[in-house]
């Protein structure tokens, strides 16, 4: 999903949740996304099972292996399964995330509360990469006025 301007993490789950929602997809849904106070390693359920997209290519057999530094197919499916493609423009990712699930350290849009161009800057993952950079450094930094994906997880 694509998306600017939240209120913290907890915000964030929540616009994951509601996309879910306006694409019909069952299930509660978690943000990939990390601050100074919580991340995907202590929010997620550390799942047992595969993590597979919408389209049904398989990410990652379980926890261990989403968070082993690459996963087995980029995540480029939106939830209305539209593939996201080119340039990191289109396929930024906001996350502040380490490819073990931790926080990355920031920059984070003030914990994912700003949408200013002149405070801070997001850390970027990219839709197009498949290594580490799908988490973290896949793209440059971006202003936190712009628009980016964000990576949602039914859990």
């Amino acid at each position: 999903v694509a998306a600017t301007g939240f209120a913290g993490v907890d915000t964030v789950d929540s616009f994951c949740n509601n996309q879910a929602g306006f694409a019909g997809l069952p299930g509660t849904y978690a943000a990939w996304i990390s601050d100074a106070n919580s991340s995907p390693a202590t929010r997620f359920t550390h799942s047992t099972v595969p993590y597979v997209l919408l389209n049904d290519l398989v990410v990652a057999n379980d926890w261990a292996d989403l968070t082993n530094g690459s996963i087995k197919t980029r995540i480029n499916v939106s939830e209305f399964e539209n593939i996201i493609e080119g340039g990191c423009s289109v396929t930024g990712v906001w996350t502040a995330t380490t490819p073990s699930g931790g926080y990355a350290g920031g920059p984070d849009c003030e914990g994912w509360t700003t949408n200013e161009d002149q405070i801070s800057a997001g850390v970027l993952g990219s839709a197009g990469e498949s290594n580490s950079k799908w988490t973290e450094g896949g793209c440059s930094e971006r202003s936190c006025g712009e628009a980016a994906h964000v990576y949602c997880f039914q859990q």
